[in-house]
């Protein structure tokens, strides 16, 4: 299937894409079967295919027909405490690094993972990890060894330096 005319995008609760002249940021993100945008509250949206958990939405729907929002992203206003909140209390557990509010800047979609950067330059992956290229080590990941470990949720990369931009490959 497929919309053979244009069409406007429109996002849940009236937020809008982020698509100012003057910045760097990617508003809309073209995935090979989804796809993302960066709202102007900083909010990231996905939709599309959902093979290996790369929408970021964990959810088991093999297909999203409509913008979701990715909640693991609190922004300001959202009133979310981490106690409340499943997906930043998964980021916390894995990884000791609490969800950001700072809003995402920038976002890329891969073959079957994700990448996201937020305003304070920490960076995110969520999605297929066979190969390590989400950024989660689990110990065979890079050795041969084909490994079916997906994060459902974005998980918040430790690299101790900011990211400004993020791009993804194939699979």
């Amino acid at each position: 299937w497929y919309i053979p005319t244009p069409t406007a995008l429109h996002l849940p609760d009236g937020d809008r894409v982020a698509s100012k002249a003057s910045t760097t940021s990617v508003a809309v993100v073209a995935g090979s079967r989804n796809s993302q945008a960066v709202a102007r509250s900083g909010a990231l949206y996905s939709w599309g295919w959902n093979s290996h958990d790369t929408l970021g939405l964990n959810c088991d729907a093999e297909w999203v027909k409509t913008p979701r929002r990715v909640t693991a992203f609190p922004i300001d206003g959202d009133n979310v405490h981490v106690k409340d909140a499943p997906a930043a209390a998964t980021l916390i557990s894995e990884l000791d690094a609490a969800p950001s509010t700072n809003g995402i800047k920038h976002a890329a979609l891969g073959g079957w993972h994700a990448l996201a950067v937020d305003n304070g330059g920490q960076m995110y992956a969520w999605g297929g990890n066979e190969y390590g290229q989400a950024g989660k080590d689990c110990g065979t990941a890079g050795n041969g060894v084909h490994v079916s470990l997906h994060l459902s949720v974005p998980a918040a990369v430790l690299l101790g330096v900011r990211i400004k931009q993020v791009a993804c490959g194939g699979m």
